[in-house]
């Protein structure tokens, strides 16, 4: 995703920078610094704006045709986010009650993760269809 697609997705979604970068636990300076292409766009980052995308209704993204090697790539980065959010969660559950900040980063680290899965599993469909 380039930043000129996100800013094209985010415009889809009615969103402004600083509600875009609410709902992905960034900054609006952040957001902005992706749109014009001074900051990289993560995966994660990718996966979260499909996934927001898709529930609201306005996925911009292409379809990609079907490519064994990346499914299993991509099946690889979903089974490692969830043991990236597993571990997560047991850290903080370890560490006793949290405060608003740390809730709201393992909210964060959620909504990435359900972007990669629902991605990938739209992929999968997709291809199967």
């Amino acid at each position: 995703m380039t930043g000129e697609e996100l800013k094209a997705q985010r415009k889809a979604m009615a969103m402004s920078q600083g509600g875009l970068a609410e709902a992905l636990g960034l900054t609006g300076t952040f957001i902005g610094m992706m749109e014009r292409g001074v900051k990289p766009i993560e995966r994660r980052t990718i996966l979260a704006v499909r996934y927001l995308a898709g529930a609201a209704g306005t996925d911009t993204a292409p379809t990609r045709p079907h490519d064994r090697n990346t499914d299993v790539q991509e099946e690889q980065d979903v089974l490692e986010a969830l043991a990236a959010a597993k571990d997560a969660l047991a850290r903080m559950r370890e560490g006793g009650p949290q405060g608003p900040e740390q809730t709201a980063k393992l909210r964060r680290h959620c909504i990435a993760v359900l972007g990669e899965i629902t991605a990938f599993l739209a992929d999968q469909e997709a291809a199967a269809g």
